[in-house]
């Protein structure tokens, strides 16, 4: 098998298929990324009771979770925010002409139905949906198809044949819970990916990535620093990939060698820091907020209104919402 182009080759193959599979669900992550693009803002006042996650602080509506999936959805979203306009305007004057503004949700869960004909009510079904589909396809799913060219380049990199490397990549790609979570925006997916990638690059079996040890440490930890941007449980696996680069370090450096490296590391996920404005603040700063009927919480962490920072609390409830299906399950 030629090995010229397996890498491009294998990223197309995945990106198409996980295309294929593209899900409608509009997940919170995509309110942030709306706000993000057309008010230039984390906040999410538009859309204040509308998911179980978003909640009221200092008169302001924001989402309790970390922004880094939204902020890279929004790029795409950005460059395709005036063709999205044009539909949805061209949809919503037809509307008006006939009078046309509502619409029942065929579903037995009444959350659901309520959503969906707020949606439609205000016209925001048209958009979500284009939103949806845009953060998946240019988002998502090429997220998920560099996760596979990194798992096919680790596997070709630890020894094993072109063909078992290939056949390894597609049952990770396809074989997995990810083949599901890349049909939709997924911050949970993208800590997998950003983590596996750190952990693959500090690795580095038969010298895949090219790079010198400094700069896989540093790549290594800004990888990290991007899981915890998208999720809290990145900070577990941050701080395991640094543990894995100092024991690394340690046999050829000792202390000093151990040292650096975690300087590196640390440097590297400060570079997730500076991204998303500091540490200890943020669009996801959470006091309690409302459970909304219909949504059944999976977990629940009270906590006074006053006290907001990125660890100290949790939202109530971990629903979605779905312009085919609203965001309680």
């Amino acid at each position: 098998m030629p090995r010229t182009g397996l890498g491009l080759r294998v990223f197309l193959t995945c990106w198409m298929v996980y295309c294929l599979h593209y899900a409608t669900d509009f997940m919170r992550e995509h309110f942030l990324v709306a706000s993000i693009v057309e008010r230039h803002s984390f906040t999410l006042d538009p859309y204040a009771g509308r998911h179980a996650d978003l909640f009221q602080f200092n008169g302001h509506t924001y989402h309790g979770a970390n922004p880094g999936i939204s902020m890279l959805g929004a790029v795409p979203y950005f460059a395709l925010h005036p063709l999205v306009e044009r539909v949805v305007q061209g949809e919503l004057a037809k509307r008006r002409a006939t009078g046309d503004t509502s619409a029942v949700y065929n579903d037995p869960r009444p959350a659901r139905q309520a959503f969906y004909a707020w949606a439609r009510a205000n016209g925001y079904d048209i958009r979500f949906g284009l939103i949806g589909l845009i953060t998946m396809v240019f988002c998502m799913a090429p997220l998920a198809a560099a996760g596979g060219v990194v798992m096919f380049k680790t596997l070709r990199g630890a020894g094993l044949s072109d063909r078992l490397a290939l056949a390894g990549t597609v049952l990770y790609a396809f074989g997995t819970p990810l083949f599901f979570r890349s049909a939709y925006l997924n911050q949970n997916l993208a800590v997998t990916h950003f983590i596996f990638a750190a952990f693959a690059v500090l690795w580095n079996p038969g010298d895949w990535t090219g790079l010198d040890e400094k700069k896989r440490e540093l790549l290594a930890g800004f990888l990290g620093g991007m899981a915890l941007l998208c999720d809290y449980t990145g900070a577990v696996l941050l701080a395991g990939i640094g543990l894995y680069a100092l024991v690394r370090a340690w046999p050829q450096g000792g202390v000093r060698g151990a040292f650096q490296a975690g300087v590196r590391i640390t440097l590297g996920a400060l570079g997730r820091s500076w991204c998303s404005g500091g540490t200890s603040t943020s669009a996801s700063a959470t006091p309690s907020c409302r459970r909304r009927s219909g949504c059944r919480p999976r977990r629940r962490s009270p906590t006074r209104a006053g006290r907001a920072s990125w660890g100290r609390t949790r939202p109530s409830s971990r629903c979605c919402s779905s312009t085919r299906a609203s965001g309680c399950s």
